[in-house]
């Protein structure tokens, strides 16, 4: 799938959805759903901030 495709189609809040979503799925987030690098790969953390 084009991410860039599926995200110029998204309005703000789907966006947010999408992106909680994803870091949830990848283990990513905590119990308060804040972003946590703690188990993150090499790769996880390029990801976050490229």
């Amino acid at each position: 799938m084009n991410y860039l495709t599926l995200l110029q189609n998204m309005n703000g809040e789907q966006y947010l959805t999408h992106l909680q979503e994803n870091l949830q799925a990848r283990h990513l987030l905590d119990e308060n759903r804040n972003l946590t690098l703690e188990n993150c790969t090499e790769q996880d953390f390029l990801d976050c901030f490229f």
